[in-house]
């Protein structure tokens, strides 16, 4: 089972990237990148969340699709943001660090 599954707002090499550097941590990690938002794929994320011991919700804004990933999971495991607002490019290194910071926040490590 996948520890975390990512909802980004990034382009292909990038996950490949990050996924890339959390498999040869040994971290199991998922991913959903939806082409179009509407209609929402909430079957999708519900589905997902069955599957994963969390969700981290990666945009390059203030978390618009935040509420709406939290509501298709609807409780079942937590759901975490990281985002950076303003153009600021989302950089593999720093979306690490927030999944194991609240990897740590889930077993009441941080």
């Amino acid at each position: 089972m996948p520890r975390s599954l990512s909802w980004p707002s990034d382009r292909g090499a990038y996950r490949k990237k990050r996924h890339s550097n959390r498999a040869g941590r040994g971290i199991k990690a998922g991913l959903i990148r939806p082409i179009t938002l509407f209609p929402f794929p909430e079957q999708v994320i519900t589905k997902a969340a069955e599957q994963v011991a969390r969700v981290l919700v990666v945009e390059m804004n203030l978390g618009q699709m935040v509420e709406d990933v939290r509501l298709a999971v609807n409780g079942r495991v937590p759901v975490s943001f990281y985002g950076r607002p303003g153009g600021a490019l989302v950089v593999v290194e720093d979306v690490a660090t927030a999944d194991q910071k609240r990897c740590g926040e889930d077993n009441g490590k941080g």
